[in-house]
């Protein structure tokens, strides 16, 4: 499972998120879907490989985002329902960490992101932009 947080911008009326979480749901055939604070969090359960995964889903989810104007971040997978809360928090640190980085890509992956901070050695200047 991973859970994908899509970040929904200010213009979108309530009318037009629900029409956006309907839509989603559609597109991905899942109804495990919410609309919560501006931002639409699916748990996205599969069968698929990771590179499956990353080459349909995220690949097709990219393009549909883009066009709706929206942004998404994906967690780790993970497999224990019970586990949904921290790899939801990993959506929520992309979030600080793309806001920080000024990363503008249309999805963005929690791996990605740490490896980023990691190597680029910008995690110190992530760091103090999230101690704030």
């Amino acid at each position: 499972m991973y859970v994908i947080n899509v970040e929904i911008p200010g213009q979108y009326t309530t009318e037009a998120q629900i029409d956006l979480l309907s839509r989603l749901k559609m597109r991905l055939n899942r109804n495990n879907a919410v609309l919560l604070n501006r931002q639409i969090i699916i748990v996205y359960d599969t069968i698929r490989t990771e590179q499956e995964f990353q080459n349909q889903v995220l690949k097709e989810l990219e393009h549909f985002l883009k066009s709706a104007g929206c942004r998404a971040n994906v967690s780790y997978p993970f497999s224990r329902l019970r586990d949904l809360y921290e790899f939801y928090q990993q959506t929520l640190h992309c979030v600080k960490i793309r806001e920080a980085l000024g990363f503008d890509d249309t999805l963005i992956r929690y791996e990605d992101v740490i490896a980023a901070v990691l190597s680029g050695g910008c995690w110190q200047e992530w760091f103090y932009q999230s101690a704030r």
